[in-house]
């Protein structure tokens, strides 16, 4: 411990100055500034706490079960992993269906696009253009002979205006026609290709969506530790947004002391090096540890910064968060 060196002054009458010379000056010792053991109180906390709920919305349909049968409650210890609770499936389940469809389906276009076009499907296309340039060449023979029936006044002019009408549309059929044939025999464009293998990648992703969302039905804890809350039951609805808190999950491995000390003490306290000493009821014997972690701020409402003591699985005995500890 550092100590200080006090240099006292003392007045003396000025005709004993010579006799007492050598007593003008003591030596005293000095108080220190603070303790070498400081005594503080706190609670175990854990370094670890949730408030478990579902990421997608639905209604419980049951909770986690014991080898007993007995369903997930307070005061139940589970395991990473382990499920907590589970929603009914329905909703996903044929959002996954949908949703697959949708891929098998933008996979049939794709394919359809990119294949070659079959030699039945060329044929019946070239023997759609025959019947249509045959009846053109049928149309085309009757406007003449209905032309001269019109000059010889024998025919309304009416039927030659039809045959006309006839004509023009049977033009527009014949040349879409020859376009369907030569689309077939050129196949599918560079864009119409991009275009449905995007509609392909989409439909993939709903369906990774949907799976997820199926996955998520299932929660499972996040860490081994203890039910300390049980906030629904099964058949309660919950929602992604806003959370709906389901379970309150704790860690019992990882767990932690929680000390108030004066700011006097602040430059004094190191973590990793300040030694502490833990009793507590809970504990068979003294238990000394080091300082985790020193809060580096000052809480002006008392003048106190915090203190984290960790206690190790091993050392635990009988500790769990909230006991009263004396360090």
């Amino acid at each position: 411990m550092n100590r200080a060196i006090a240099i006292a002054l003392m007045w003396i009458p000025a005709g004993a100055c010579l006799a007492r010379e050598a007593s003008i000056l003591t030596l005293a010792e000095a108080q220190p500034f603070s303790a070498d053991v400081i005594t503080a109180t706190g609670r175990v906390q854990p370094l670890v706490n949730a408030k478990v709920g579902a990421r997608v919305s639905g209604r419980i349909a049951d909770f986690g079960r014991r080898a007993d049968g007995a369903f997930l409650d307070a005061g139940m210890t589970v395991q990473a992993g382990e499920e907590l609770f589970h929603l009914d499936t329905t909703t996903f389940d044929n959002a996954v269906a949908s949703a697959q469809a949708a891929l098998n389906s933008a996979q049939a276009n794709y394919d359809n696009l990119v294949a070659k076009t079959r030699p039945e499907r060329i044929k019946q296309l070239e023997q759609a253009i025959a019947e249509l340039e045959a009846r053109r060449e049928e149309l085309a023979s009757d406007k003449l002979r209905y032309e001269r029936l019109v000059k010889k006044d024998t025919l309304p002019e009416k039927r030659l205006e039809e045959v006309n009408t006839q004509l023009r549309v049977l033009a527009a059929g014949l040349e879409s026609a020859r376009a369907r044939l030569q689309e077939a025999q050129a196949g599918a464009t560079e864009t119409e290709k991009a275009v449905a293998a995007a509609r392909i990648e989409e439909a993939r992703a709903m369906l990774k969506t949907a799976q997820t969302d199926l996955r998520d039905s299932v929660v499972r804890a996040p860490f081994a530790g203890l039910i300390i809350h049980r906030f629904k039951s099964p058949g309660d609805y919950v929602a992604s947004q806003p959370h709906t808190e389901v379970i309150e999950l704790m860690s019992v491995d990882e767990l932690e002391v929680e000390l108030k000390l004066p700011e006097a003490y602040f430059k004094l306290v190191q973590a990793g090096r300040t030694v502490v000493a833990l009793r507590s009821t809970a504990l068979n014997k003294v238990l000394e540890t080091k300082v985790g972690r020193v809060v580096p701020a000052i809480d002006a409402a008392n003048g106190t910064f915090a203190v984290r003591v960790p206690i190790r699985k091993e050392d635990r005995d009988g500790i769990a968060p909230g006991t009263f500890v004396t360090a």
